[in-house]
């Protein structure tokens, strides 16, 4: 195939995945029911919010517990998935805390690993940030009480994020889906028009740990935090469950989006930096902590 006739089964794909965009922005989200729209729709008060601002991102990555969390407690700081579980988390006074992961819609109390999250997640309320979760979870929130005692905002991903992305990401709208909840929390700092963009934790060392997995049993996790042995079986056993084609497909797009998503904020006067102490992402500007504090 020459390379202008795949350049232009390229352009033709992009734009049928626009016009389904389009559709599903505005066809499809005008059939939810109104509770549903009125739960995403609230996310247009955040909407340049925090315009010029500088957003620290932080992942689960164990670079983080090389950092002074003291320095980032007056900074915007958006957290996510499980960094609740870090014995310091409240020193970084998270202003948001995103979780995205499709397995925490699947939290049943009866698994030791899971009731370990359920009733971890109210340390959420301590910190006084903002927790954003799937719409689809809406029922799980009620059913373990999470609303009672946290500031809960939703929103859904319906759309596709494909390559050279036009559109804007409406949080009060659907979203396009991503491979990895921080890029959720980079386009959702985008939407509270941050200029400059700061990644920490954002290791991805953890595919070695992945594909070890599939070798041999006794593999020790790397995230920020410490896991309880029932929760690290876990998490062991739904990785691997996966299988290793899945797997590594799931990384190659984690690393493909995150490229993306930079090449996005560039287009868009947005500043991405990868500010983690030990990282694998080589497609995002690195920065040093020190440098910016």
């Amino acid at each position: 195939m020459s390379l202008g006739k795949s350049n232009s089964i390229s352009a033709i794909y992009m734009q049928l995945q626009r016009w389904n965009n389009f559709y599903n922005n505005k066809v499809v989200f005008g059939r939810l029911n109104s509770n549903e729209k009125k739960l995403i729709t609230d996310n247009a008060k955040y909407k340049n919010k925090y315009k010029g601002k500088k957003c620290f991102i932080i992942g689960n990555g164990p670079s983080v517990n090389n950092m002074d969390f003291d320095w980032l407690n007056k900074e915007l700081v958006i957290t996510v998935n499980e960094m609740f579980r870090h014995k310091k988390f409240n020193q970084l006074n998270s202003n948001f805390h995103f979780i995205a992961d499709p397995v925490y819609l699947q939290l049943n109390k009866r698994n030791a690993g899971d009731a370990e999250i359920i009733n971890k997640i109210h340390f959420l309320a301590d910190s006084n940030t903002t927790l954003f979760f799937p719409i689809q979870g809406a029922k799980l929130v009620r059913q373990y009480g999470w609303h009672k005692k946290l500031n809960i905002q939703y929103f859904s991903s319906r759309l596709y994020y494909y390559d050279n992305y036009k559109e804007d990401f409406d949080f009060a709208r659907y979203l396009p889906i991503f491979q990895a909840v921080v890029q959720w929390a980079i386009a959702f700092a985008i939407y509270l028009g941050c200029s400059e963009i700061d990644l920490l934790g954002c290791d991805a060392t953890n595919i070695v740990t992945d594909v070890s997995l599939f070798a041999k049993q006794d593999v020790d996790l790397t995230y920020a935090y410490d896991l309880s042995q029932e929760a690290a079986d876990l998490v062991k056993k739904k990785h691997k469950s996966l299988g290793l084609e899945c797997t590594l497909y799931g990384y190659w797009r984690i690393v493909h989006l995150f490229s993306e998503l930079y090449e996005y904020c560039k287009k868009n006067g947005v500043n991405l930096y990868n500010c983690s102490e030990n990282t694998i992402l080589d497609c995002i500007p690195r920065r040093r902590l020190d440098d910016i504090l």
